[in-house]
């Protein structure tokens, strides 16, 4: 679990960054599909932060 906390918005930083690597959909789906992943990953660490630590 705490390795998806470091891989999730990797993953998103690339699709943000480089959209030209998802060949099946437009660049503008990649980076909105990164934003959103990049958004929900830090909701969910603060959200913990706030309530669990």
């Amino acid at each position: 679990m705490g390795q998806l906390y470091g891989l999730v918005p990797l993953l998103s930083l690339g699709a943000i960054l480089f959209p030209q690597i998802n060949t099946q959909s437009p660049e503008s789906v990649t980076r909105s599909i990164g934003w959103i992943g990049l958004v929900a990953v830090s909701i969910v660490l603060a959200c913990f932060k706030l309530y669990v630590w």
